[in-house]
């Protein structure tokens, strides 16, 4: 009964935490700056795979059925934990650094790229040679949104919501990229 309840808690938690990051995040012309952190859903996400690996060891051996269920929560976890989220970041800091480039903070708006810049690397890294193809657009209009931001052009903000809605597509298609 208790591999079942932590099997169930996993799966909401994974459907939760999908359902969120596949939703829109903010409208483009938001005018608040949000804070993009999200340890707190990185910590409960965390915390799910630990209780995810124990009950796997508690199992019995014969019981496949419960441990196939494990398996498929915990991949759930996972790419909520490699994916999701750190996109979900991203997105968030690309609609930042559009709001502080249309207030004209241009300074602040490339710190946020650079956040924005390391997040897709990182999950490059960690998603192998599909997914570094899949951050290769939203890499190259990162670079073109730096430009426009260092020349303090005024398309500078146009190109950084351009990048927000890449962003936020590619969260919409998660399920069609990852394994």
């Amino acid at each position: 009964m208790r591999v079942s309840g932590l099997v169930l808690a996993s799966s909401l938690l994974a459907t939760v935490g999908g359902t969120t990051a596949c939703q829109s995040i903010e409208p483009s012309c938001a005018a608040a700056i949000t804070s993009p952190r999200v340890s707190f859903l990185e910590s409960e996400v965390e915390r799910a795979l630990d209780a995810l690996r124990e009950a796997r060891e508690s199992l019995p051996a014969q019981d496949m059925d419960a441990a196939e269920s494990l398996d498929q929560a915990e991949a759930s976890l996972l790419r909520l934990q490699g994916y999701y989220l750190p996109l979900l970041e991203a997105r968030l800091r690309a609609s930042n650094a559009h709001q502080l480039a249309a207030s004209g903070d241009l300074s602040r708006a490339e710190d946020e790229l650079v956040l924005v810049e390391k997040t897709l690397l990182s999950v490059a890294r960690t998603g192998g040679t599909e997914m570094g193809r899949e951050v290769r657009d939203p890499l190259n209009l990162l670079e073109e949104a730096r430009v426009a931001l260092t020349e303090s052009s005024p398309e500078a903000p146009a190109r950084l919501e351009v990048l927000a809605d890449r962003l936020e597509l590619m969260l919409l298609k998660g399920d069609l990229v990852l394994p």
